[in-house]
């Protein structure tokens, strides 16, 4: 009876992490590929947003249990060094995601490495790309972006296709805003980024 009961507690347990790895998969279903922009490695901060949000609220935005949904839209980020894309990390601003079982969702995240920010938040409000930086534990400036120091004059900001002479903390995301970041020599115009279907 004891081995029986044992087997049942984990073949539940067994289909609860098969149900929450669907759940995320299927919610960060904006991938990289064929609608996002090359890259290599992902920046600093992958998923466990150990230098940022931890659970605790940061530039007022909070984390709550579930995802909300009163307001849900998604802006896009894309950085380059030297005209090399590097990744967004995944999971930023979803303490614990990596390990399958979140604590919490900010209001801003991500789920996946497209670069699609995720804005959900229980109202209708104006989130900036300063507050997802914060989330994020990670410096963006006009002289530091993530962990890069950025020379005098050597970083360009787009937003939506037009570029950006203003503190890039202040851009203001809203649906389907697309911001690029592009850091060092190889600096162009960046064609428009192409939502997947359903964002």
């Amino acid at each position: 009876m004891r081995s029986l009961a044992g087997l049942a507690v984990l073949l539940l347990a067994g289909v609860v992490l098969s149900v929450v790895a669907l759940l995320l998969t299927a919610h960060g279903a904006g991938s990289p590929s064929g609608t996002g922009r090359a890259g290599q490695p992902p920046l600093p901060g992958t998923g466990d947003t150990n230098s940022g949000g931890r659970g605790q609220p940061v530039s007022g935005v909070e984390c709550h249990t579930f995802e909300q949904f009163a307001y849900h839209v998604h802006a896009h980020l894309h950085i380059s060094l030297d005209g090399v894309g590097r990744p967004v990390p995944a999971l930023i601003g979803i303490p614990g995601g990596q390990s399958g079982f979140a604590s919490c969702y900010y209001w801003l995240h991500t789920h996946d490495q497209s670069g699609i920010i995720h804005i959900e938040s229980p109202d209708r409000r104006t989130f900036t790309l300063g507050q997802f930086f914060d989330v994020w534990g990670e410096p963006l400036g006009r002289t530091q972006v993530t962990d890069v120091p950025v020379p005098d004059g050597e970083i360009s900001v787009f937003l939506d296709g037009r570029e950006y002479g203003d503190n890039p903390r202040q851009i203001a995301l809203h649906n389907h805003t697309d911001v690029v970041i592009e850091i060092g020599s190889h600096r162009a115009l960046p064609s428009a980024y192409r939502f997947p279907t359903g964002y």
